[in-house]
């Protein structure tokens, strides 16, 4: 199969034959059979395992009239680890059939299907994938029914949907449609010489047979009428569907009929065979694509990320902003599954097929990437997404979510290129996708607790423009009347009129400013304690797929919000309003003169609008080389300690160095741009005055205009421009404050753990039972396998239970499950028979006490640290958790006691130190449930055995969960549960675990002790 990209493929790896991924799917097939456990084996010697890297192909599967001339033998494909995708042809062209995930198979269609199609399947990542010859696997199809029956399923159903995807007239369905079709179709067989109109009542698709110069894929019957000359020439194998299951998905379009007297076209056609009528049109023709002649006005979207890892969901939000379709980027992180490490491409790939598009992840040459009509996501620079335009030139114009539209030359492209792309071809589909819009009204509704305040910030305002004509007129009078009569009395009256007015002005406006700021903080107190407040009811994962900064910069987002209320909402567009009273008052003075300040307006306007897209790319530029180097010497000073013990000064300041040379050249593009928009702003002012001047004096000397008007003109020009200015820029702010309300949405758009209109019920006082049934969970919808797979157990109240694993089992996973933390992707967990599904989680985790990983202490003293500043807590009750944790002793050597001050994070503290402060935090309020998380981990051994001693006293009343590696602190357990990637192996007490000498808790005990 041709590609309309080259494709560089590694060779395949050739691993093992005896991969328990291969028996596992076997079993799985077999149903774990005792009959065929030996034959199994025998099979599993005969898969090869081959791995391929993303775009490179796996296999192509010949057709049927390939398969005559081929001498290639045929495989049996499984897909063992990661994904691929199969592609059928459409003339020339690719067509995406379909992706296949672990445990997916393909290939070996020949062994059922006579008259099949060709495809081909390729990487869509990494992927592992088993072959087996044909030949081989067959012999054993007999012996195994259930492999024969899901693989002749699998090959039937493939070869239907290659079928309509590449020969019918639904071929621009989306490929999940078409599976739902393909469920509801029947193969039939119709006889020759049989007349089609006398065929059961339907609708039929031609698969094979002659009927006058039909091709395959032709379409025909219900709801249109068969011709009555329409008569099988030959047998017909034909796909049957009945008028009720047509009738049933009115989303079926059916295309208008051609007329039957058309040539056939070069290609299958999917021509529908009725009555006569107009040609064929498109039911939807969103998106098209671009035409090959690209016009200069074009537009080139660019939308910029919200933080580092949002990159590759900011490349989909632009390519669809291209197509006509703004969305919201908070829905396509959360289809792409974006972690704080950022997207992956099959993330990518499989966000833009829900949205609508034809995704293919390849590896390719630019060569004949660059030769499509769509815009397309590069990798870039092997952590970041990257939008490329099709573009007529030499250079390629990329859309930068972080930095902006940027043009490059071959050579600079492929240099920052790492060869992975994803090539994007809309469908129908994404027509229907509803756009979204960012929402204000949220916002608007903060200014009708305060619309008196405001009310009287628009009357002071209103008042001071009136005032403002005040200084002018008097100008005016003052030098035509008062001068040239040379009154020294009026001149008196007038001046402290003036001053007066002035007075009245400054007093006005220091009253409007008082409100203003007034205003300000409680808008700013409103609107971000109300962030904050809904921040802190979001679920975990929330803030684990986000970073600290960027959740902070968020909060900022509020007050740029209340900026452009009191600012656009309240302000602007009053001094607009009084613009035009201003432009009157000009406009009696002279209209000629106004007319020449109103053409000075078109070029500032344009000026404006052309620099500010360009001065906010420079500042993005200088803020993100500025993060860089800041953060390069936060981590140098932080690092010191290890920087000097590996001697590494030097080295370390280079680096430092490069950041502050990038953030110094960055810095000095955007001076040297000022200074050219400062130029170009001087030489049309320059201009400008030059002209008024000259014209204005020529009508003073004509005595078309006084000095006084020409000098009160001059002073009116400046607030008519002002506005005008105001509005130009009034755009470019509404964007900026459409991301900021984007930013917030995401917060705000996330659902928090419990909702006021359906609360949850609060759980009682609990006695410590806890059960897992049958629970399976995992952190991302995009992961191939679950943290915690088909988890079931109980703990009885007042059990000592341990959780003992390798790193990375799942037993602080299962333990945040138990806090409510998570949600189980499916079964249920109960604590004292509450399903915490349906219980609030502030009263869950306020009946346990836990002690994590990694005990983190806030800024403050040790009391304030145990008690976390609830103040029902007194000293005493403080003091006694701390003498159970082995904590009181050091504490009370510190100069201060419990009032010490541990610094940021505890800084001033040990390990061992703030780890038994956090022991303490957790017995505090005496839980029903601990939960100790490597509580010890940080102890010595002579602190962990009087802790342990205390641990006996408490576990008389207490449900206690242990998660430990040393063998001490889990071998006096009552029952101890091994986890071995996320799935229970093993439980029992420590000797009856040890008796198991083939078990995973006796190899990892031996380890240990070294036995």
């Amino acid at each position: 199969m041709k590609y309309p990209f080259e494709m560089r493929q590694s060779s395949p790896r050739n691993e093992s034959g005896n991969d328990s991924p291969v028996r596992h799917w076997l079993q799985q097939q077999t149903r774990n059979a005792p009959e065929t456990a030996g034959r199994l084996e025998s099979l599993v010697g005969a898969f090869e395992l081959l791995s391929f890297e993303l775009g490179e192909p796996i296999a192509s599967i010949p057709g049927m009239e390939e398969d005559r001339s081929s001498a290639n033998p045929d495989y049996f494909w499984l897909i063992c680890r990661g994904r691929a995708r199969l592609l059928g042809r459409d003339g020339r062209h690719p067509v995406s059939i379909g992706a296949l995930d672990e445990g997916g198979t393909f290939g070996g269609d020949s062994v059922f299907i006579d008259d099949r199609l060709p495809y081909e399947a390729i990487a869509a990542g990494p992927v592992q994938v088993a072959r087996v010859p044909v030949e081989k696997l067959a012999e054993w199809l007999d012996l195994l029914p259930e492999l024969k029956r899901t693989w002749f399923e699998a090959a039937r159903s493939r070869q239907t949907l290659l079928f309509f995807k590449t020969r019918a007239e639904l071929r621009d369905r989306a490929s999940q449609y078409l599976r739902a079709l393909v469920s509801r179709l029947q193969e039939r067989t119709l006889p020759a010489g049989r007349s089609l109109a006398d065929a059961p009542r339907g609708r039929y698709w031609l698969r094979r047979g002659q009927v006058k110069d039909w091709q395959p894929g032709t379409v025909w019957g219900y709801p249109e009428t068969v011709p009555a000359d329409a008569l099988a020439a030959t047998e017909l194998q034909v796909y049957y569907m009945s008028p009720e299951d047509w009738d049933a998905d009115r989303s079926i379009p059916v295309p208008p009929p051609r007329p039957v007297a058309l040539p056939t076209p070069p290609r299958p056609s999917g021509k529908v065979i009725a009555l006569p009528t107009a040609r064929e049109k498109a039911d939807i023709d969103f998106p098209k694509p671009l035409k090959s002649g690209f016009r200069p006005w074009q537009n080139y979207p660019w939308i910029e990320q919200q933080s580092a890892a949002d990159c590759g969901a900011t490349c989909l939000a632009t390519i669809s902003l291209y197509w006509g379709k703004r969305l919201s980027l908070n829905s396509i992180r959360d289809l792409c599954g974006i972690g704080r490490s950022g997207a992956s491409l099959h993330g990518l790939a499989k966000a833009a097929e829900t949205l609508g598009y034809q995704a293919r992840p390849v590896r390719a040459s630019l060569n004949r990437i660059q030769g499509g009509k769509n815009p397309w996501i590069a990798h870039w620079q092997g952590d970041h997404y990257v939008v490329v335009y099709p573009r007529a030139g030499d250079r390629l114009l990329v859309a930068d979510p972080a930095v902006g539209k940027k043009l490059y030359t071959r050579r600079e492209f492929l240099a920052g290129w790492t060869g992975y792309a994803l090539l994007l071809d809309p469908t129908e589909t994404l027509g229907s996708v509803a756009a979204d819009k960012a929402s204000f009204w949220r916002f608007f509704r903060l200014l009708v607790p305060y619309k008196s305040i405001g009310l009287q910030i628009i009357i002071l305002s209103f008042l001071i423009q009136i005032f403002g004509l005040i200084t002018p007129l008097f100008t005016q009078i003052i030098l035509d009347k008062v001068v040239v009569n040379k009154s020294l009395s009026t001149l008196n009256a007038f001046s402290i009129g003036l001053l007066i007015f002035g007075i009245w002005s400054i007093g006005l406006g220091s009253v409007r400013q008082y409100l203003l700021s007034y205003l300000s903080n409680r808008l700013d107190l409103t609107m971000i304690s109300g962030f904050i407040r809904h921040a802190l009811k979001l679920p975990l994962k929330f803030f684990e797929s986000r970073h600290v900064g960027d959740i902070i910069t968020r909060v900022n987002e509020n007050e740029k919000i209340q900026r452009f209320l009191l600012s656009q909402v309240i302000l602007a567009w009053l001094d607009f309003l009084m613009g035009f009273v201003y432009l009157g008052l000009m406009f009696y003075y002279n209209w000629r003169l106004t007319l020449l300040v109103m053409a000075l307006i078109p070029p500032i306007a344009l000026l404006t609008l052309i620099a500010t897209p360009f001065l906010r790319q420079v500042s993005r530029e200088v803020f993100n080389e500025s993060a860089r180097q800041n953060s390069a010497l936060v981590e140098t000073i932080s690092g010191i300690a290890t920087i000097k013990s590996l001697a590494v000064e030097g080295e370390t300041r280079w680096r430092w160095e490069e950041h502050l040379t990038g953030f110094l050249n960055a810095r000095f593009r955007g001076q040297k741009l000022g200074i050219n928009l400062q130029a170009a702003g001087g030489l049309i002012n320059s201009l400008g005055s030059t002209a008024l001047l000259w014209y204005g004096a020529t009508l003073v000397i004509q005595d078309q205009l006084t000095i006084g008007q020409f000098v009160a003109f001059n002073m009116l020009i400046g607030r008519v421009l002002e506005p005008v200015l105001v509005l130009v820029n009034l755009w470019d702010e509404l964007q900026e404050v459409s991301i900021s309300i984007e930013r917030l949405d995401d917060v705000f758009a996330t659902a928090p753990e419990e909702t006021s209109d359906r609360p949850r019920m609060a759980l009682p006082s609990i006695r410590g039972d806890i059960r897992f049934d049958n629970v399976t969970f995992r952190y991302d919808s995009n992961d191939e396998r679950p943290i915690l797979q088909n988890i079931s157990l109980e703990i009885a109240a007042g059990q000592r239970v341990a959780l003992v694993g390798r790193s990375g089992s799942g037993k602080s996973t299962l333990v945040k499950l138990i806090q409510g933390l998570y949600a189980p992707d499916s079964g249920s967990i109960s604590i004292d028979g509450h399903d915490l599904q349906q219980v609030s989680p502030p009263s869950i985790r306020s009946r346990l006490g836990v002690v994590p990983q990694e005990c983190f202490l806030f800024s403050g003293t040790i009391f304030e640290n145990i008690s976390l500043f609830r103040p029902e807590y007194s000293l005493e009750q403080v003091i006694e958790v701390a003498k159970l944790a082995e904590a009181h002793a050091f504490i009370q050597s510190l100069p201060l006691g419990y009032n010490t001050k541990v610094g940021e994070r505890g800084a001033t503290l040990s390990g061992g130190q703030r780890q038994r402060i956090a022991i303490a935090r957790a017995l505090l309020g005496e839980p029903r449930v601990l939960l100790l998380d490597e509580a010890t981990s940080s102890l010595d051994t002579e602190s962990e055995r009087r802790f342990q001693q205390n641990l006996d006293r408490l576990s008389r009343d207490r449900t206690i969960v242990i998660i430990a590696h040393r063998l001490s602190t889990v071998r006096n357990a009552d029952c101890i549960f091994v986890l071995d990637k996320g799935i229970v192996v093993e439980r029992g007490t420590h000797e009856q675990l040890m008796a198991r000498t083939d078990g995973l808790y006796y190899q990892l005990a031996r380890q240990q002790l070294e036995l």
